[in-house]
């Protein structure tokens, strides 16, 4: 069960860090977005 345990803490560091760039790149589009749209204006 050990080992299993180093598994599942890999993935979950692995999902964590997923969650982390998409976090990221949603607001870099959203900077993108509102930089566009007050170009626009």
């Amino acid at each position: 069960t050990l080992h299993l345990e180093k598994v599942q803490g890999l993935s979950v560091e692995k999902y964590k860090t997923i969650l982390l760039i998409e976090y990221q790149i949603s607001i870099i589009e959203l900077k993108l977005k509102l930089q566009l749209d007050n170009y626009f204006l």
